[in-house]
């Protein structure tokens, strides 16, 4: 039986390898050095079948992650077809018939109508429900909303850090890039055209030392060119489809007395409440499942495109990056609103400095923790614990990208104004709030 949070608490000595036990606020003490208890979950405030699948699915998550590191650490780190994504494909080919026999049964309808009405209805109801089941090919806006566009006159140093490294990665150029507000970045093909799509966050590159911007950059242009499954558009029907299914096929939740309904309306309803409310759990569990094959994909994708990261910015930059992932908590605050407009750069980057220095101590304790607080079977990116496990496993290499302390300068320059901007979102939002 796992220990639980009451026994471990009490406990000093890990009675695996009699190491100290070490923890932080809220959560079950571990073992740093063996990992004992590491994979302790506390069971979420829900009835206790969905404690237990919660508690399973989080331990599953955590071996997974562990088995990924295994696997990728002592094997040739490159993309290779995956038997759930073989399985996704598969799904998807099938899922797609349905739409085309929609398409194909409507215009057929429409044409040997005669002008009948009815079946002309008929057929552009079907024709209606194709077109809602159709595949999403993305929308530029959708992937650039509330971002700031950027060009190779404008931002050349951007640029050419660009270009250097999709060569050394071996990835084909963003036919976008783009800046965000956010601790994050992101990439993305959109349109019939699958245009390439880059977004960086400027807290991300304000926060990230020079060699640890490359490892973003490259870690990023990797997935244009590792099989990762959430860009494809031959995995997209199995991952969308039985919940887009699911949602139309759902009863309300209302029963017939509360709907004002009676006989044969009432009827109606309770049939559909019964048997659609079935349909949608199979549905739902299926829609699940697929997103359980696609995790693990999308997990070996993400580690991939750290392994090309360490290639071109070096294994010490790309250990840097995924050891800040575990601070990004500690280090978001820093980044707001407090500081005078021109100075927003300088400002927060000493800041941040501060916040890693005051939390050195307990930097590998948070790295370690994520191990836990991000296991799950669903997430779409390893642990940064893990992340950082892998590349400490994998072949030191040295930088194949540096960027000089004369192109550094450049490329602040070129984020200087819209640090200057976010600054400026950031206390106008400080501002309303305060008017609350």
């Amino acid at each position: 039986m796992p220990p639980t949070t009451t026994d471990t608490a009490t406990a000093v000595l890990c009675p695996r390898c009699q190491s100290r036990l070490v923890g932080e606020t809220g959560e079950a003490p571990w073992c740093e050095r063996c990992e004992w208890n590491l994979d302790h979950f506390p069971p979420p405030d829900a009835m206790w079948l969905f404690r237990w699948l919660s508690r399973h699915e989080r331990r599953l998550g955590y071996a997974s992650d562990a088995e990924l590191v295994g696997e990728l650490a002592t094997a040739e780190a490159r993309p290779r077809l995956r038997v759930g994504t073989v399985v996704l494909v598969a799904v998807s080919a099938v899922l797609l018939l349905i739409p085309l026999g929609l398409l194909a049964a409507g215009g057929w309808l429409i044409a040997v109508s005669g002008g009948f009405v009815p079946q002309i209805l008929l057929g552009l109801l079907l024709l209606a429900a194709a077109y809602g089941l159709r595949p999403r090919l993305g929308r530029m806006k959708d992937e650039t909303h509330d971002t700031y566009p950027l060009s190779a006159a404008k931002q050349p140093e951007l640029f050419a850090l660009i270009a250097r490294t999709a060569a050394e990665v071996g990835t084909p150029l963003p036919d976008h890039v783009a800046l965000a507000e956010q601790w994050n970045a992101w990439t993305a093909q959109v349109g019939l055209r699958r245009r390439r799509v880059l977004v960086l966050g400027i807290p991300l590159l304000v926060a990230l030392d020079p060699q640890q911007t490359v490892a973003l950059v490259a870690h990023e242009l990797s997935h244009f060119s590792n099989a990762d499954i959430r860009r494809g558009l031959l995995t997209q029907p199995a991952r969308t489809m039985f919940a887009t299914f699911a949602r139309a096929l759902r009863p309300p939740r209302r029963d017939a007395w509360q709907l004002g309904l009676s006989d044969l309306a009432a009827l109606v309803l309770t049939v559909w409440q019964v048997v659609g409310g079935v349909l949608c759990w199979l549905l739902y569990s299926a829609h699940i499942s697929m997103h359980l094959l696609a995790g693990r994909a999308s997990r070996h994708a993400e580690a991939l495109a750290d392994l090309r990261a360490a290639r071109a910015a070096g294994s010490a930059a790309a250990l840097r990056l995924t050891a800040d992932m575990a601070l990004w908590p500690v280090l978001a605050p820093v980044v707001d609103s407090r500081v005078e407009a021109g100075a927003a750069l300088p400002r927060w980057r000493a800041g941040l400095a501060l916040a890693r220095e005051r939390n050195a101590e307990r930097a590998a304790r948070l790295r370690q923790l994520s191990n836990r607080t991000h296991a799950s079977l669903f997430s779409s990116h390893p642990s940064p614990g893990r992340r950082h496990d892998l590349l400490t496993a994998a072949p030191f290499q040295q930088a194949a990208v540096v960027l000089t302390p004369e192109q550094a300068l450049r490329l602040d320059a070129e984020l200087h104004p819209y640090a200057e901007a976010m600054r400026g979102e950031l206390a106008k939002h400080q501002r309303a709030f305060e008017l609350l």
